[in-house]
């Protein structure tokens, strides 16, 4: 899949972005008219991913106690420490598993999958059998792990994986988020398929030119890529309306 399949459907980025904020949704996957600058902690992220892919689809090849050759001295001292991490992290995972590789090996890594009819797609990091089942498996290398919102784009992602026939029967029964950069591991409840389909359904409403009411605060102001005007963010009008009716 070489087209950028990002400006036809909704993704996982849409809903979290959404949720966070319908304004900021619009500006930035309708209107496009604000554009997210690449940062530090993006391009190191996107290095990790990097890494984390190559790494998961031929570590088998090799013999643990050599993983960290696979450490490039181009990498700079926080990512070799969040690599070193986990690679140590992957190696106590395999011998969780008895050393089986085939139950350690993912089922796939960088996957991209598209629902045209539905207009919903996206690129899940990996999917690992767990159990009876399977998991699905996000990096992220913020400075923390807000649960609430990777239910959501887990749930995404398996309701994604549901309506294409090729992983249909995919029995998605958890979550993980693996941040190297806190070395933390969490396993998360996908969110209920209504939830998710709710959300779909209100960025479509958007971008089909529906209503937008923002949900702005003063916090939410001070680290969102909009910048939006205080009489754009709507934020003081219920304050002042409310203080024209009392008077």
């Amino acid at each position: 899949m070489t087209d950028n399949y990002r400006d036809r459907v909704i993704s996982k980025s849409h809903l979290t972005s959404y949720t966070f904020c319908p304004l900021q949704y619009k500006k930035i996957y309708v209107d496009k008219s604000v554009v997210q600058d690449e940062n530090y902690a993006m391009v190191t992220g996107t290095r990790f991913h990097e890494f984390a892919d190559t790494f998961m689809q031929i570590a088998h090849e090799y013999r643990p106690a050599d993983w960290e050759n696979f450490i490039h001295p181009d990498f700079t001292d926080s990512e070799r420490d969040m690599i070193s991490w986990f690679i140590d992290m992957e190696r106590r995972r395999l011998i969780a598993l008895d050393c089986d590789l085939d139950l350690w090996k993912p089922v796939f890594c960088e996957k991209t999958v598209i629902n045209e009819e539905l207009g919903i797609g996206g690129t899940i990091d990996r999917l690992d059998r767990f159990g009876s089942g399977y998991c699905i498996v996000e990096y992220k290398t913020g400075k923390s792990v807000y649960k609430p919102s990777l239910q959501k784009e887990i749930g995404f992602y398996k309701y994604l994986l549901s309506t294409v026939p090729d992983y249909a029967d995919y029995q998605i029964v958890m979550g993980m988020v693996i941040n190297p950069r806190v070395r933390q591991i969490e396993l998360l409840k996908p969110s209920y398929e209504s939830t998710i389909l709710k959300l779909i359904q209100k960025c479509q409403d958007v971008r089909n030119g529906g209503e937008v009411i923002p949900t702005c605060s003063e916090s939410k102001m001070a680290i969102c890529s909009c910048k939006c005007s205080i009489e754009e963010s709507g934020l003081y009008n219920k304050s002042v309306s409310g203080k024209k009716e009392s008077d």
